[in-house]
């Protein structure tokens, strides 16, 4: 009898570790773009492996090993704690088993939601941050950031700093969100302005140097790329080849700390046939009768992004917590939304877009995409990195352009409204998904 009950008990065993590794299998397909992504990690019988290099796949030399039965607690560990203090305990853990000492020091415990929905309130105990992209302000940062939109039509010229759409509709958002109980993290809260609290300017004036040494100390820019940096006068080569990166970074390290439930990357789109033009310095772009919608979630590594520790770190992440399916939960939402308020397209291939075809992989959500960005990469959590509108469809240009009134202090344009609506009711709909909290359908929050 005894036999009988150890062989149920061991079938049992192999079967719930089937299942689990048939669920890292599934995701580690969203977070491949290519099949020599496979030379970074393995999945086997009693955990996953994650390997430095392809060599040292082959000599089965794993820098990191997660075995099923800790996955709760790497899980926790990975989601909660500081990037640098996680960095260190994976560089150390190899194929060791994570010690007592090594939980105890990291002073792990759960963090306890205080959630006490009710109708008014749908949002009471959320936490949501917000990342208006880009920095916006003057047409010459916008012009440095690629972020400026101009277009002559019916001999009116129309132009649109990418910058300042976002930043207007993270303001008419966080105030809806709040008003519905949310607490509002917003990455940055004035125009032209960087996560730094200044504009690009100000910061080449005052920290360039600080922030150029500091990196130097830090390895994660060469002695070669300093001393080019120390003598470049170009102010767009320092934005692109420097500023840029170091400052999203600093926005994800923000918005980490803020340990939100929901994080909200607010971007809008452009024809990719106008954008290329940017690269020509084309003063005005021609018109687009293109018009969609899309989002974005982390994944769709590629095998050279693997060459970097945090960047397999990530990859771990998305294959052991939830953050990857929860992201294509709530962008799927904020997708259907769109289609609501909005009234324009949802992206199915309706185009041949050279960054969905060589970076990204369709999730099972329509118009959702896994795509190894910066920012869906670093930041913790559920993610959805909103792309709306194409700026320069001749449509979207005009309602973009309207005069905006000015509603509870803040300038308001129709279109962005919709654009915010679109936000607001896609966090309502995966809230009440997620949380079972009461639907909340009202017109009059925005």
């Amino acid at each position: 009898m005894k036999k009988i009950f150890n062989g149920i008990c061991l079938i049992f065993l192999c079967v719930a570790a089937y299942s689990q590794s048939s669920s890292f299998q599934r995701r580690a397909l969203l977070l491949s773009k290519s099949s020599q992504v496979e030379n970074y990690y393995s999945i086997d019988n009693d955990g996953i492996s994650i390997y430095a290099s392809p060599i040292l796949k082959k000599q089965n030399k794993p820098e990191c090993k997660v075995y099923f039965d800790e996955i709760e607690q790497f899980q926790k560990l990975i989601s909660t704690l500081p990037a640098d203090k996680f960095k260190e305990i994976y560089k150390n853990k190899k194929t060791n088993r994570l010690s007592q000492l090594t939980l105890s020091s990291c002073e792990l415990t759960k963090i306890q939601k205080s959630i006490s929905f009710h109708a008014q309130k749908p949002l009471n105990g959320i936490r949501i941050a917000i990342d208006p992209g880009h920095l916006g302000g003057t047409q010459e940062t916008a012009k440095i950031e690629g972020k400026f939109v101009s277009v002559i039509h019916e001999n009116t010229l129309f132009e649109l700093i990418e910058g300042n759409l976002t930043l207007a509709t993270a303001l008419i958002l966080k105030d809806s969100l709040t008003k519905l109980g949310a607490e509002v993290l917003l990455t940055r809260s004035n125009y032209g302005h960087s996560v730094f609290g200044k504009t690009f300017e100000q910061w080449l004036a005052q920290d360039l140097m600080r922030h150029l040494n500091a990196s130097l100390k830090k390895g994660t820019i060469s002695i070669k790329k300093y001393s080019s940096l120390l003598m470049e006068k170009d102010k767009n080569v320092i934005f692109h080849h420097f500023f840029r990166d170091l400052e999203m970074i600093e926005r994800a390290k923000k918005i980490n700390q803020f340990r939100p439930d929901i994080t909200l990357i607010i971007h809008f789109n452009i024809d990719e046939i106008n954008w290329n033009q940017y690269h020509k310095k084309i003063p005005h772009y021609p018109l687009s009768s293109h018009n969609y919608n899309m989002a974005f979630v982390g994944g769709s590594f590629l095998p050279e992004e693997l060459s970097s520790e945090e960047s397999r770190i990530a990859f771990l992440r998305f294959l052991i917590t939830d953050d990857l399916d929860n992201s294509i939960l709530l962008s799927n939402c904020f997708i259907q939304a769109c289609e609501q308020y909005l009234k324009n397209e949802t992206f199915k291939d309706q185009q041949p877009l050279a960054y969905i075809q060589k970076y990204s992989l369709p999730t099972s959500a329509p118009g959702v995409f896994a795509r190894n960005l910066l920012m869906t990469r670093l930041v913790r959590g559920t993610v959805c990195y909103g792309e709306t509108l194409y700026q320069d469809n001749w449509q979207e240009l005009h309602l973009l352009s309207q005069k905006p009134i000015v509603m509870n202090k803040l300038a308001i344009n129709q279109r962005l409204v919709e654009v915010a609506q679109s936000y607001l009711h896609g966090v309502l709909e995966y809230v009440r998904l997620k949380f079972n909290s009461p639907s909340f359908s009202s017109q009059s929050q925005l």
